[in-house]
């Protein structure tokens, strides 16, 4: 049997992981949601407002996660600083829609 060698010093984090999973999760919702939008010409429908809802509270999730993986000791900090960095965008392109919208 061989010897399996890990040459990662750092692991990744479960935290940081589900971080940016509910990241990429908000991301295709906010997108999906502004498409809907835009297809009917700013008619939006309840189903396109319960999507914009849904990516923002998985945003919220994604970032307390993603901030958790931050915290983590002896674990890789990438992933939950790229969550985080997925997270602010798809705040900032919720306020965008939003600020537009109105």
């Amino acid at each position: 049997m061989e010897k399996r060698i890990s040459y990662v010093k750092k692991p990744h984090g479960e935290r940081g992981i589900i971080g940016t999973a509910l990241g990429i999760v908000s991301l295709i919702l906010i997108i999906v949601s502004i498409y809907l939008a835009s297809i009917t010409n700013g008619n939006a429908k309840l189903d396109m407002a319960a999507y914009a809802v849904c990516a923002i509270l998985t945003m919220g999730v994604g970032i307390s996660f993603s901030i958790l993986g931050l915290i983590e000791i002896d674990k890789n900090k990438l992933l939950p600083k790229i969550g985080i960095g997925i997270n602010i965008t798809v705040l900032i392109v919720f306020a965008g829609a939003f600020i537009l919208a109105i």
